[in-house]
């Protein structure tokens, strides 16, 4: 079982770039978040999965919405410790997804 680790998210911003529909704290890659994902990956038989930016999201806007986004790019210092992956189904509707969870399992 992959072990409890911490990310300090430094910035928030709009995101992600080239299609900002974000607001959200970004954090700098991570190796144990990296191994995480790899081992998600291989666990659930999805190699060659993209990579993903550390981040938490604060605020989704619809596409037509892009345009009001305000314009964010800040320096912040916010340290969170992972202890727990929970898995989640989601499923799409016109309404909206709604999520549904699989497991959770406690970080070492």
């Amino acid at each position: 079982m992959p072990k409890r680790f911490e990310i300090v998210f430094r910035e928030i911003s709009k995101g992600p770039p080239g299609r900002s529909r974000l607001i959200w704290l970004i954090g700098p890659e991570q190796k144990d978040l990296k191994n995480l994902q790899k081992s998600l990956a291989k666990f659930l038989k999805k190699p060659g999965q993209r990579h993903s930016t550390p981040h938490i999201t604060i605020a989704r806007f619809k596409e037509k919405d892009t345009l009001l986004i305000p314009e964010v790019n800040e320096a912040i210092e916010f340290k969170f410790e992972f202890s727990e992956i929970t898995l989640f189904e989601s499923k799409l509707s016109p309404k909206g997804a709604q999520y549904f969870e699989i497991t959770a399992k406690q970080l070492t």
